[in-house]
Formats: structure tokens, sequence, C-alpha cells
């Protein structure tokens, strides 16, 4: 399938319905402006989310949009921090094999801090009906430089939730909120 869509991205450029794409990392904006479709080996995707990796926000988004550069990003809900569904007793109950339970994200004095976050997205949420990951994900997409996100998924009925995300528009006062 991938043969497929490298065939026709450059087709779907030409006439205006596409945008280059490919996989970002932090030093992508200096290191090249080759804007093929193709990456490069060994580049990876960018984790985004309001939580962590804030230099993709900062540097390589302001780079990628007026260059007319597609940029999809993974994690918005920071590897289910950003969910709601996480607490200090959930982490301490993870199996010893998950690497969140690890995780700097996932221990003070970091969790307190993405706690406190979870608490705001839980607030903008609630006033918008929707759930703290939709807020996540939402605060995400709102980038104009972001063309999707790759969310994951455990199961079916977490789907639902995050399909909001796409519609929900955020205003000034929810991202001041959300940012602290």
């Amino acid at each position: 399938m991938t043969h497929v869509w490298e065939d026709l991205l450059p087709e779907l450029i030409v006439v205006g319905i596409g945008k280059p794409m490919r996989a970002l990392d932090e030093w992508w904006p200096i290191r090249t402006r080759d804007y093929s479709p193709k990456p490069l080996p060994g580049e990876d995707g960018s984790e985004h989310s309001v939580a962590f990796q804030r230099a993709l926000q900062d540097e390589i988004l302001p780079f990628a949009e007026p260059e007319g550069i597609g940029v999809i990003v993974y994690s918005p809900m920071a590897s289910g921090m950003l969910s709601g569904k996480m607490t200090r007793e959930r982490i301490a109950d993870m199996p010893e094999n998950d690497w969140r339970k690890r995780s700097a994200r996932f221990q003070e004095p970091e969790l307190t801090r993405n706690l406190e976050l979870v608490g705001r997205l839980e607030d903008v949420g609630g006033r918008h009906g929707v759930t703290a990951g939709a807020v996540a994900v939402a605060w995400t997409l709102r980038n104009p430089a972001v063309d999707g996100a790759i969310v994951g998924f455990r199961r079916p009925d977490q789907v639902e939730p995050m399909i909001t995300a796409a519609g929900l528009e955020l205003s000034d006062e929810d991202v001041a909120e959300i940012e602290g």
C-alpha cells in the first residue's frame, strides 16, 4: 500500500489537493530543504502534545506552515497521560513491563504538573461536552501546520470521543487556560 501512496501523492500535489509530507524530527528545518514526499531513511515522526515536545510547536510548525509542508504528529494524548483516565493509582497499578511506569513523565515531579494539566483539559472539556483527551487532540489540531494527528486506541469505545476532537474549535481563552 505504501508504494501506491508514494506514487499518488506527487500527482495530488501537482493538482493542488495534496501537500508534500515527510517524517520530521527536531533538526529537520536546519538539516534539509528537500520537500520530497518520500522520507529519508532513519527519520522519525514528531510526538506532539500540549504536555511534551514544545520545540515542535515553537520551531518546526512555524517553518512548515508557510512552506506548505504537511505535518502529521503522533501521541497528542501523551501516551494516555492526557486522556483524563490516568491517575496516580492507575500508574502504580501498571504492570512492571509497561514503559510508562518508569518514564519521568509518569513520575514526580512531572506527574503532578501533568495531572494539573489534565485538570485544565477536563475543565475546558466540560464546557464543550467532550473528554480531556478530545481537548488534548483538538489543541494539537488547532495549529494550521498540523494536517493530522495519529491517536492510539486500545478499545473500540475509545474511538468516538476522539472523532469529536476534529471538529472542536478551542477559543483563545480555552487555549490560554490549557497552557496555564
